[in-house]
């Protein structure tokens, strides 16, 4: 997609914002800051993308299995407190994820009608994705007390993946007519990375300690979703990013 962001420098720009919101010496109080580092599970961990032209008069297929498992995810935000029990605020937050491809391909004979051969080979190189994302909150907190806070919320939600993709294939082909025979091997294949950017939502929940007034820790769970459409040898596809991501960290607030 044409269109591309800086997200860290927006999260930095909105986050100082908030901050900067004009308030007496009680509403100072008001403002929170969260550092998390955990684990981030993908909505799409596994997906298939696929590709159809004709060879010799006759069609042949291609096709890349992807998996993305669960990887780290740091995230950092704050924001402003509008009321004890409502706020605003923003949190920019980047996981990777790395797996190697599951590459087929189906080829027809040269000079025999439907006399198809077939290989299939899994990458030697790990593909990477990352996810950077800004995520704009309005937060509810339905539950403080001196040393415990749980707070819920939700809002829109950017995000900028960078994913690394099979650009082609190389295959090769020896094959005989008497008798009738077509042996496929995928020797190697190229990669190259695209950028797409699009907007969804989130949601979540958090749960401080405080072990002095305004220091403590806390975990957050938090799921977002947005849809993008990364490239690959065989055109654009659909790609759900985001997903669930599960982590702790400092908490203050001042």
């Amino acid at each position: 997609m044409s269109v591309r962001l800086n997200v860290r420098k927006l999260a930095l720009l909105v986050l100082a914002a908030a901050m900067m919101l004009p308030s007496g010496a009680a509403a100072q109080e008001r403002l929170w800051f969260d550092v998390n580092f955990g684990v981030s599970m993908p909505t799409d961990k596994d997906f298939t993308t696929s590709s159809r032209y004709d060879i010799y008069a006759e069609p042949a297929d291609f096709s890349v299995d992807y998996s993305a498992p669960r990887g780290p995810v740091f995230d950092i935000g704050g924001g402003f407190m509008v009321t004890p029990m409502f706020g605003v605020g923003v949190s920019f937050s980047r996981s990777t994820h790395e797996d190697t491809p599951f590459l087929s391909a189906r080829i027809p004979h040269p000079f025999l009608s439907n006399a198809y051969g077939s290989a299939t080979a899994e990458g030697d190189t790990e593909l990477k994705r990352t996810e950077q994302a800004v995520h704009i909150q309005a937060m509810i907190v339905p539950f403080e007390s001196d040393t415990q806070r749980f707070r819920v919320f939700g809002g829109p939600t950017y995000m900028q993946v960078k994913n690394q993709t099979v650009a082609d294939f190389d295959w090769r082909q020896t094959f005989t007519t008497v008798p009738p025979s077509n042996t496929i091997t995928i020797p190697s294949y190229e990669i190259s990375e695209c950028e797409c950017s699009g907007w969804g939502f989130h949601v979540g929940a958090d749960y401080s300690y405080f072990f002095t007034p305004n220091v403590g820790v806390g975990g957050i769970l938090r799921y977002s979703r947005v849809n993008v459409e990364p490239v690959d040898y065989s055109g654009s596809f659909d790609l759900t990013a985001g997903g669930t991501a599960i982590g702790g960290g400092l908490r203050v607030k001042f």
